[in-house]
């Protein structure tokens, strides 16, 4: 299932932020948690976590320019993604919806 990244709200004050840097590229596996990216405010500089893990798809270039709230900025996918802690990122290959029978 495709998942956006948006730049989120993360001041009550914040209108806009600056992607400063990525910290993924496109077609890492990411982790929900992981950091992506920094992000520059008016107050101060924070990293945003990856909200689930998946694949990353897409990322939005580094301007140096302001980025409104709310703004696409990368993509990624979750489809068919499991992570297992114990042996890093699998894919499900089983139909979405169908459940493994028992023996």
């Amino acid at each position: 299932m495709p998942i956006e990244v948006i730049l989120p709200k993360v001041d009550m004050d914040m209108d806009d932020g600056i992607i400063t840097e990525w910290k993924v590229a496109p077609g890492d596996r990411v982790r929900q948690g992981q950091v992506l990216f920094d992000i520059e405010t008016n107050k101060s500089v924070m990293e945003v976590e990856s909200p689930c893990s998946g694949i990353i798809r897409d990322l939005a270039p580094i301007t140096g320019e302001p980025v409104a709230v709310g703004t696409v900025v990368g993509e990624g996918d979750d489809e068919h993604i499991r992570v297992n802690d114990d042996h890093g990122p699998r894919r499900d290959r089983r139909e979405p919806g169908r459940r493994r029978r028992r023996e």
